[in-house]
């Protein structure tokens, strides 16, 4: 692994690594074990981040700004959170012998083994439901499972099987309630729950669910072979029990939204058609049919939704921001004033509000919301407050045409750093007049960017997540109304949804 500046670094998903060997040590990520002569020990999740950090290198040297990234989210973290992590490491290197990490100064660490330089971790071959190969990332739970159950299906000890299952269930539950470190053992709980009773319909649809949620977590071009293994695991629930609530919803969790719109939809409408209750699925269907321009559709299954949940923070900026999709716009001005009073520090509701009150004529209020909390709220977030600011200013009764060059100029440089989100990019691009700026933020985004010797697009991972939601909101009516836009939609095949569907976009978005 390179730790040069432009790499793109992905935050370490203890879930979603498989074990592997150094030296003499056995290292399982998910359960943060280490083994060795016959003893195991558990480490704390940061430690079991930063060892995957550094033995997934190869032998070359990791610094300390990747293993904030990777490890701590980016956060800002002292010396001395570093410093004990890797003593830590340092303490288990002594006690085994299996490594030793170096320390090169004023760059960072390097993990060496006897082998020089150390390959990258080897997969253990006893545990291929944990090695995510393409093709047959499936059959190791399948193998798994019907290995334990050759002898757990013998007479008399069905009950023994159910008890075990249910006692790693239980676990595993358990474990998800402590966070995100805990997340990562639910998975290895519900597997073992799964191993002992290959007919035990909740752990595999927890399992399924787990799965889903650790693949937020993988960067985008590791994400397809966890998703293979989750749909399994739904498959063999629902296949048990047709009504598992875990499974349902992990049918319509499985896979990004973008170009899966129709499997979505459909597996959203069939897990409400068993389980009217579950409202995640009502929510995923109404953010799906937002990316096909059917707005009006889910912003009733958005208030519906709502209605059902009314404290939820993120349900709530979606709704209001649904409304002023669908032409309410007093409704929503009403909805993301109360959300942003509820919950002032809530990173979506201040970016939906920022941005409605900014390209709906109210940027004075739109500049306060940047200034003081707001920006601090808006750290790290997908609009930064500065920006934001620049393009309220632009978009007011009184801007200049250097107000309007100025906003323009600071969404290029954040685009740039990555600071600003491509659709955000786009959206208020558009406001400004910006019609082929607002494209080519866009082409970029759906289609992919272009490589800066051949000019050819770089195709996005199979697995990426795009939002094309964007492309049906009221500022970016100049790009529907461009000889582009059909083109556009023809590339990232919503063309091809609405004639499978025989749905079209709402009445005025084309």
């Amino acid at each position: 692994m390179s730790t040069g500046a432009g790499d793109q670094l992905y935050r370490v998903a203890l879930a979603a690594e498989p074990p592997f060997r150094l030296g003499s040590l056995t290292v399982t990520p998910a359960l943060r074990q280490v083994s060795f002569n016959g003893h195991s020990h558990t480490l704390e999740p940061r430690v079991m981040q930063v060892l995957v950090a550094l033995a997934g290198a190869g032998g070359s040297i990791v610094g300390r700004d990747e293993l904030i990234a990777r490890c701590w989210d980016g956060r800002i973290v002292g010396e001395n959170a570093i410093n004990r992590v890797v003593s830590l490491l340092r303490s288990l290197a002594s006690e085994t012998g299996a490594f030793r990490i170096e320390t090169v100064t004023k760059v960072g660490y390097r993990l060496r083994t006897d082998d020089t330089p150390p390959a990258a971790p080897e997969t253990l071959a006893e545990t291929p439901q944990r090695t995510f190969p393409r093709r047959a990332a499936l059959i190791g739970i399948g193998v798994t499972a019907t290995a334990a159950a050759a002898y757990l299906l013998a007479p008399g000890n069905l009950s023994t099987r159910r008890r075990d299952a249910e006692r790693h269930y239980r676990a595993g539950i358990n474990s998800e309630r402590t966070g995100e470190a805990g997340a990562t053992q639910a998975v290895a709980h519900y597997e073992a729950a799964v191993r002992v009773d290959p007919d035990y319909a909740p752990a595999w649809g927890a399992l399924a669910r787990a799965l889903t949620s650790a693949g937020d977590a993988v960067p985008e071009d590791r994400a397809e072979p966890l998703t293979r293994r989750a749909g399994q695991a739904a498959a063999r629930a629902i296949q048990l029990d047709p009504r598992n609530a875990d499974a349902l919803l992990a049918r319509t969790m499985i896979g990004p939204v973008f170009r899966h719109w129709a499997e979505i939809e459909s597996s959203a409408r069939a897990a409400l058609a068993v389980r009217p209750e579950l409202n995640f699925a009502r929510t995923r269907l109404a953010l799906t049919l937002t990316n096909v321009g059917r707005n009006r559709e889910a912003s009733a299954l958005i208030e519906q939704a709502a209605g059902n949940e009314p404290l939820l923070p993120g349900l709530q900026a979606r709704r209001g921001w649904l409304l002023w999709q669908t032409g309410e716009t007093h409704q929503a001005r009403r909805v993301l004033d109360w959300a942003y009073h509820s919950w002032p520090d809530h990173l979506f509701i201040w970016v939906f509000r920022c941005m409605f009150l900014s390209l709906t004529g109210e940027t004075a209020e739109a500049i306060r919301m940047t200034q003081r909390e707001g920006a601090r709220t808006a750290a790290g977030g997908p609009l930064p407050a500065a920006v934001a600011a620049l393009c309220a200013r632009a978009l007011s009764r009184t801007a200049t045409a250097g107000d309007r060059r100025t906003a323009i100029e600071a969404i290029a440089t954040a685009r740039q750093t990555g600071d600003i989100a491509s659709f955000i990019a786009a959206i208020y691009l558009a406001a400004l007049g910006e019609t082929h700026a607002a494209f080519e933020q866009s082409y970029g985004y759906l289609l992919g960017q272009r490589d800066p010797v051949s000019g050819e697009r770089q195709p996005l991972p199979s697995y990426a997540e795009r939002w094309t939601d964007f492309l049906f909101s009221p500022p970016t009516a100049g790009m529907r109304a461009d000889p582009r836009f059909p083109k556009l939609t023809a590339a990232i095949g919503l063309d091809a949804y609405w004639r499978s569907t025989g749905t079209r976009p709402d009445q005025g978005l084309t």
